[in-house]
């Protein structure tokens, strides 16, 4: 019963989290939509506890297929990232669709 308890308060604070963002996470998509060409969400299979595969959702902020144009770059402006990734990086509001990966 206490598994149960604590499950349904997750389910239900993951789904206020959710209905109280819904319009910035509205607006980062349009922002996104608007500034590169692509999908707004950025998709990745990661892996969790216990070695579990899971789908990581989250706000794209690089251009397609970055990872293909070459390594990370540190301390420079790297020209994969889009032009929504600065500001979005400080307030990390590219991670409100992580949300959804319970």
């Amino acid at each position: 019963m206490n598994k149960f308890l604590i499950r349904a308060s997750d389910f239900l604070l993951s789904l206020l989290g959710l209905i109280v963002l819904a319009p910035f996470m509205l607006l980062i998509s349009v922002w996104i939509a608007l500034d590169s060409k692509g999908p707004v969400i950025f998709r990745q299979n990661r892996v969790g506890k216990n070695n579990r595969d899971f789908i990581l959702y989250k706000f794209r902020t690089m251009v397609i297929n970055a990872e293909k144009q070459g390594l990370i770059t540190v301390g420079t402006r790297d020209s994969r990232i889009t032009r929504s990734e600065p500001s979005s990086e400080n307030s990390n509001s590219t991670n409100f669709p992580s949300f959804g990966t319970c």
